[in-house]
């Protein structure tokens, strides 16, 4: 009979014998770090990527942990806590419509902390001033929620005792230049002398200028998290130590994959140069479908997008004011979340005037939250539609019929124009 320690209990092993294991060759295991946030940290692949990029071509062995799973383009682990609309907690928000009724971080933090970090990047508070309104009406972001950031602090380290937490302040907007200014102000001291945190003023540092924000002026560009992860970067290495035999080369270190984040088995597309279709944060379709089933035409358009809840083995549509010519184009991105996520297969369709589209992706090749889902627009598809005037966008899933799921939309964008 062999007998196996769990794993936490051999990695305290190895922790406890560091010394004879580098006198044998073995090394020690990677840093664990856990991004805990909202949709600054659930985008995909935001700054996560950068970050990874940065420490690993660095020559520091980290991998990323969390509840949500993705991979970077060399198969690094940038498993994560973000959630898109979630608030610091407790109390209701917005957010637990699409998250059965813990659309906070209070209400989930014990089962992030089951993949076991060593160091935590906290970023959340933006949703204080978005997501809660009349749900806590005695609630003053600028005056409260500060405390409850650093409440929450404390819940962590009452979990899990040692772990490291660098929390960051609320990043800003690009229409308010003092948003969130009274909650930032108060968080280096209320979590002075709290042992194993420190405060990282992500807002201040990362120096956001015009263009380091999308168009809705909330969620970073790919410069804007670029900067963000250059932030936490600087923030982490007095707690990490450097493997010199790690360090790569400006030769051999590979160009940021601006598609990263895409489902693995997809075919690659140039996302460097992209066309932006329709910008779902400022415009919204016609109307949508939801099971095939014709919402309100008001439909449900909040500052993060279009959003709508499709019931069990649904999905959605949406019908756009003037048809898409996508015929110009290699590639199809859709900017989309899908905030509860469940394993099954994507199936999406284009529907123009002389027929459908449809591709497929498995689920094996797809995120959980289904950030920038990449689709090609050649022989991927079956089908013989047209695809010069796409009126109709069609997300269809053979989901778990006991539950339902609720989507965003942010943008709708075309890549790689073909060339002759």
């Amino acid at each position: 009979m062999t007998f196996r320690l769990p794993p936490r209990v051999r990695r305290l092993v190895v922790t406890a014998s560091l010394t004879a294991l580098m006198a044998s060759g073995a090394s020690a295991d990677p840093t664990r770090i856990l991004c805990i946030g909202d949709s600054l940290t659930q985008a995909n692949p935001g700054y996560r990527l950068y970050l990874y990029e940065m420490l690993r071509d660095a020559g520091y062995d980290v991998i990323m942990v969390g509840p949500k799973k993705e991979k970077a383009p060399d198969g690094g682990q940038l498993d994560h806590a973000g959630s898109g609309g979630f608030t610091i907690g407790p109390g209701p928000s917005k957010a637990d419509e699409w998250s059965n009724g813990k659309g906070n971080i209070s209400a989930n933090i014990e089962n992030h902390l089951k993949s076991d970090p060593e160091i935590i990047l906290l970023l959340i508070g933006t949703n204080e001033f978005f997501n809660i309104g009349k749900l806590q009406p005695d609630l003053n972001p600028n005056r409260d929620s500060a405390k409850r950031l650093a409440d929450l602090v404390d819940k962590i380290h009452a979990t899990k005792p040692g772990v490291k937490v660098l929390v960051g302040s609320v990043m800003p907007v690009a229409w308010d230049a003092k948003f969130a200014q009274g909650l930032n102000s108060q968080l280096p001291e209320l979590l002075a002398g709290k042992e194993n945190t420190v405060f990282v003023d992500t807002g201040k540092l990362a120096g956001f200028v015009k263009g380091d924000w999308s168009g809705d002026g909330l969620h970073p560009s790919p410069v804007g998290h670029r900067k963000l992860a250059q932030v936490w970067f600087e923030a982490l290495k007095p707690h990490l130590t450097a493997d010199p035999a790690r360090v790569k080369t400006p030769a051999e270190t590979p160009v940021a994959s601006a598609q990263a984040g895409a489902p693995a088995g997809q075919a690659e597309a140039d996302l460097e140069n992209l066309s932006l279709l329709w910008d779902f944060t400022t415009k919204k379709p016609s109307y949508g479908y939801v099971s095939w089933a014709r919402l309100d035409e008001s439909g449900t358009q909040s500052s993060e997008g279009w959003q709508m809840n499709a019931p069990a083995n649904g999905g959605f549509g949406l019908n756009l004011n003037s048809p898409i010519d996508l015929s110009a184009f290699s590639h199809l991105v859709l900017r989309m979340r899908k905030d509860a996520a469940n394993g099954c297969d994507i199936h999406i369709k284009l529907i123009g005037a002389t027929g459908d589209r449809l591709y497929t992706i498995k689920k094996d090749d797809l995120p959980l939250d289904l950030d920038n889902v990449l689709v090609p627009l050649g022989s991927g598809f079956s089908g013989n539609g047209d695809i010069s005037a796409v009126k109709q966008i069609q997300v269809q899933g053979n989901f778990n019929a006991s539950q339902k799921f609720a989507y965003t939309l942010e943008k709708l964008e075309a890549a790689s124009p073909k060339t002759p």
